[in-house]
């Protein structure tokens, strides 16, 4: 049941509810309209619910993001360490080689340089991947405030509205009942 719903259920109560032949005062079923009123009272807090779980989903992204970003690191890190190993081991079989001693240091320097760029390539990649999340999901929790205040908005405006005519209706009929009065009080 939404509010939206219970709403339009209001104003059908008052549109289709008899009208005194006098001035167009409309007879409304007091005990149905409050029971409308209460069931919309109730359903804000489910329309705010679903709002909060958009907060909620928000953190679970993050928190994956995380995660995929710490698991990101510790596989570079494992590759980077692999590299490491394979260069040293490289290096250790041509130590005993002078000419190639030189060669082997030089490609080990070269690895090392290839796995800190990667490294830097990944954690820039890792980075770009938090941030993206972390955007998206500021992005998502904007949108939903700014969609659970607009539902709320809305709602009490279109409260408003509809106890704004009911009360100008009561009003003219009171008014209408006084005069009536009035006229008996002159008459007797």
């Amino acid at each position: 049941m939404s509010i939206q719903k219970e709403l339009d259920r209001l104003e059908s109560l008052i549109l289709d509810s008899p009208r005194l032949p006098l001035g167009g005062r409309t007879f409304i079923n007091e005990e149905e309209a409050l029971d409308i009123l209460d069931r919309v009272r109730i359903n804000l807090p489910t329309e705010l619910a679903e709002a909060e779980k958009l907060l909620k989903s928000r953190d679970t992204i993050l928190a994956q993001a995380r995660q995929q970003a710490n698991a990101l690191r510790e596989q570079v890190q494992a590759e980077r360490e692999q590299i490491l190993h394979a260069a040293e081991r490289e290096a250790e079989r041509y130590l005993d080689e002078a000419e190639l001693t030189k060669a082997v240091e030089a490609q080990a320097a070269q690895i090392r340089t290839q796995a800190a760029k990667e490294l830097e390539n990944y954690q820039h990649q890792a980075e770009e991947l938090r941030e993206k999340t972390c955007a998206e999901a500021e992005r998502l929790l904007t949108e939903s405030k700014a969609q659970a205040q607009s539902i709320q908005a809305e709602a009490d405006a279109y409260a408003d509205r509809v106890l704004a005519r009911l009360e100008g209706e009561l009003d003219r009929f009171l008014q209408v009942v006084r005069a009536g009065r009035q006229q008996l009080n002159k008459d007797s």
